[in-house]
């Protein structure tokens, strides 16, 4: 009965064989193949615009990082959106606008703090470090792409909640340029102090992704220090009252550049020799 059986389910499998063959034997049918493996010029993509969609596709990819770095983006957005569809607005239009600015800027600064991607971004690839290392990569590429994709999470939900304060009409637009390059700054200072954090506080050869997210050492300094930092910055910007909010967030966001100068040479130097070291614990 089985040698039947796969007879019969042999029968149609060696009847339909013969024309198959005669097809890729015909000149039709060898036409067909060359054009389905006719050759296409590969683009090259400059090795920032790679890495940063390596970036990328993990960053989605993951959902405990995604969800656990993207809250401070949410809550700028909910926020802007708060001000800007409040039943009281025409209220909020007529009072102090300088200490309702000064509470934006300090709630603001604790959103962009929290959005911390760079401090666990090595951990999460300790154990395929080896590849990138083995790579022609340079440090600039390398830790360029990992701050371009904070910066490609942080500055959507800044211009949005931008926009939101635009259209609200409570703040001038030379306020919210102001609050808008400061905010950036700080999220460029975030994404370089995580990094360093992560190079000397890294977490390895954990068994799952989650605990790298959620016990990270270098994550909460990041986030600690950052909170604290921009805090502080913004209460002297508040306390000083001689002269206007927007002059003192141009002036700390010269101080701040100038500290993401500082910590982006160092990285560019001494970076790599340390991803070195944590290579060899792995």
């Amino acid at each position: 009965v089985c040698t039947l059986l796969l007879a019969g389910a042999a029968h149609p499998v060696i009847a339909f064989y013969p024309r198959l063959s005669e097809q890729q034997a015909s000149p039709a049918g060898s036409r067909k193949k060359q054009r389905k493996q006719r050759l296409h010029t590969q683009r090259r993509r400059p090795m920032l615009l790679a890495l940063l969609h390596k970036e990328l596709a993990y960053y989605f990819s993951s959902s405990s990082y995604l969800i656990n770095t993207c809250i401070g983006g949410i809550l700028l957005i909910l926020g802007a959106a708060a001000l800007c569809f409040s039943p009281n607005l025409h209220m909020l239009k007529l009072l102090s606008m300088p200490r309702l600015l000064q509470i934006v800027l300090i709630v603001s600064s604790f959103a962009i703090a929290s959005i911390c991607i760079t401090s666990i971004s090595i951990s999460l690839e300790s154990k395929h470090l080896w590849l990138m290392l083995s790579t022609p990569v340079t440090a600039a590429g390398y830790f360029g792409a990992k701050i371009a994709l904070q910066l490609t999470i942080t500055l959507p939900c800044l211009l949005t909640a931008a926009i939101l304060l635009a259209i609200s009409g409570i703040f001038s637009l030379t306020q919210i340029i102001a609050l808008f390059l400061f905010l950036t700054m700080e999220s460029c200072l975030s994404a370089l102090v995580g990094l360093w954090c992560n190079i000397l506080f890294p977490k390895l050869n954990c068994p799952n992704e989650t605990l790298v997210i959620k016990q990270s050492f270098s994550m909460f300094i990041t986030i600690l220090g950052c909170m604290g930092f921009f805090i502080v910055l913004s209460l002297i910007s508040v306390m000083t009252n001689w002269v206007s909010l927007s002059v003192l967030l141009c002036a700390a966001c010269a101080l701040l550049a100038v500290l993401c100068v500082i910590l982006w040479r160092l990285l560019c130097r001494y970076g790599i020799e340390r991803l070195i070291k944590i290579q060899a614990q792995v």
